[in-house]
């Protein structure tokens, strides 16, 4: 008599499940997980080029006023 229990079926429906899990599993952690670290990457030196620009252009705009390009005469 044909049973499911005994004919291995589970066996391999679980086998092919859990190749299918891992396979999965190995591709979060090398290639979604490497984009998820360049998208931080660019995030963090998209905030270092900001600040840059922004302490530059306050740089530019009050230095001027600060009397430091005037020259002392006796």
């Amino acid at each position: 008599m044909f049973s499911i229990f005994s004919s291995g079926y589970l066996f391999f429906m679980a086998a092919s499940g859990m190749i299918t899990y891992f396979f999965f599993h190995f591709l979060y952690l090398f290639v979604f997980s490497f984009f998820t670290f360049l998208f931080f990457t660019f995030l963090f030196f998209t905030f270092l080029f900001f600040t840059f620009l922004f302490f530059t252009f306050l740089f530019f705009i009050f230095l001027p006023d600060s009397g430091f390009f005037s020259v002392r005469r006796p």
